[in-house]
């Protein structure tokens, strides 16, 4: 019987890229960062496995596979040193998110 974990996505860093924003954007550096996230927002992915409301649909693509990896029990080491987590953005390179995403641990 397979085991499946909550897990825990933590927003870890938020940038802006002024130059690319004013190379590539339309709205340039007006454009901002992302709005959808900030530092601090925490997400509890448990039972279903869907992105959390509001969740942005591109990030939420973007760390799919990692959510479901440590649902899932498996990890990433020995390129990160936390057993059970991993660090991973999203693929908007003029302001991407970083996201901390951790197994929750299942209680003896």
């Amino acid at each position: 019987m397979t085991v499946i974990y909550s897990v825990k996505i933590t927003v870890i860093k938020k940038s802006f890229d002024e130059d690319l924003a004013k190379m590539y954007l339309t709205d340039g550096i007006e454009a901002g960062a992302c709005p959808i996230f900030e530092v601090g927002n925490q997400y509890i992915i448990g039972d279903e496995f869907e992105a959390p409301s509001g969740f942005c649909t591109w990030a939420w693509q973007d760390i799919f596979y990692v959510v479901h990896t440590l649902r899932n029990g498996g990890s990433f080491d020995p390129w990160i040193n936390r057993k059970g987590a991993q660090v991973v953005c999203c693929s908007d390179a003029v302001r991407p998110i970083c996201f901390l995403i951790e197994r929750i641990e299942k209680s003896e």
